[in-house]
């Protein structure tokens, strides 16, 4: 979890006259001019939350007569969250308590809130017989919320492999049983 929360004030700013009585002054903060005598509240904040997990299982098992098995099923999600909020006011009542709700000026506000999830379920299957003739099977299936509607982001893949051992299969000795 990241969170972020932001406070920022412009108080009015004085100079002196000779008399050494303060006078307003406009200034500019880098970000415009502020009027004489002026004075202004902001405050933000953020908070981002991100979830992940990755759970899966395997099994084998030798038979005596060659034959080698091992599966392997998986699901993984991912979960992204954020929300922000911002808000400034001009005109403080008092400088001494500089809050959105201690100005009298027109407000500004935004915010945001944003979720993204992904999952995905995954298998594998292998077969070997005597390390010479060999099978693998993949298979995924995912989902996502980042499309909407008919572009529904669920996919499904998938791949098959075959081969054989061309040292065990093509040599001059006779495979041991």
């Amino acid at each position: 979890m990241t969170a972020n929360n932001q406070h920022w004030e412009v108080l009015p700013v004085y100079q002196h006259d000779v008399d050494g009585n303060p006078v307003g002054m406009t200034w500019d903060a880098g970000v415009g001019s502020y009027p004489v005598g002026g004075s202004k509240v902001s405050e933000y904040a953020y908070k981002e939350n991100y979830y992940s997990t990755n759970i899966y299982s395997d099994y084998f098992k030798q038979l005596d007569n060659g034959h080698y098995f091992k599966a392997m099923v998986g699901f993984n999600a991912e979960l992204y969250k954020d929300r922000s909020v911002s808000a400034d006011k001009s005109t403080l009542i008092t400088p001494s308590v500089p809050t959105i709700n201690t100005a009298v000026g027109e407000p500004s506000v935004a915010g945001g809130y944003r979720h993204t999830s992904v999952a995905g379920f995954f298998a594998r299957l292998n077969w070997n017989y005597k390390d010479r003739y060999m099978l693998e099977a993949n298979g995924r299936y995912d989902g996502s919320s980042r499309f909407i509607g008919d572009n529904v982001g669920d996919s499904s893949r998938h791949s098959q492999v075959v081969g054989t051992s061309p040292v065990k299969h093509f040599s001059k000795k006779p495979p041991t049983s």
